[in-house]
């Protein structure tokens, strides 16, 4: 056999995690089936919510090109064992042409969620001033530093200034 497979399993919670590499020592690629050997169906990776490439419930089949290796890995509600998976068969790869289904799309895709920063928690707050009366002082040094700004003026004291506006503002917020 061009092809080697070793494997361990480790039990969490209830669920076997197993771990294995597949090994091409040929000068070609070798089709390979891996077997589950686990009283229960395999649990196969999903990337982006879709069954990866090769995986079934009852292991893995795929392609190792030559001189190189495969990590596999899977999950499986069923008590750990020494050996918990085998090379049920291997043979010469060939080519193909196999057509890319729509779960090779959809598994290309990936995540089709928005990321949370994206998405909105609660109300946005009121960002408006109208019918917000500002000090007069407060107004005025806001209007003088927002014309330094569109001149192109603004001081390093004016930065530090407004962060530390800022800065107050949200720690006022948050103890509201």
């Amino acid at each position: 056999m061009a092809l080697t497979l070793s494997s361990r399993a480790t039990e969490h919670d209830g669920v076997t995690l197993v771990r294995a590499v597949l090994r091409n020592g040929g000068d070609a690629p070798r089709g390979v089936r891996v077997a589950n050997a686990l009283d229960a169906p395999v649990l196969p990776p999903r990337p982006g919510g879709v069954v990866a490439d090769g995986w079934d419930d009852g292991g893995y089949e795929g392609v190792v090109d030559a001189g190189e290796s495969r990590a596999l890995g899977y999950a499986c509600r069923a008590a750990p064992r020494e050996d918990p998976c085998s090379i049920e068969y291997e043979e010469r790869a060939r080519e193909t042409g196999r057509r890319r289904s729509v779960a090779d799309a959809v598994r290309d895709l990936g995540d089709p969620r928005p990321p949370v920063a994206g998405v909105p928690t609660a109300e946005p707050p009121d960002t408006s001033d109208a019918g917000v009366e500002i000090p007069r002082a407060v107004a005025a040094w806001l209007d003088g530093v927002e014309a330094r700004i569109a001149a192109g003026t603004a001081t390093p004291e004016d930065d530090r200034a407004l962060a530390a506006l800022g800065a107050r503002v949200a720690a006022l917020r948050e103890d509201a």
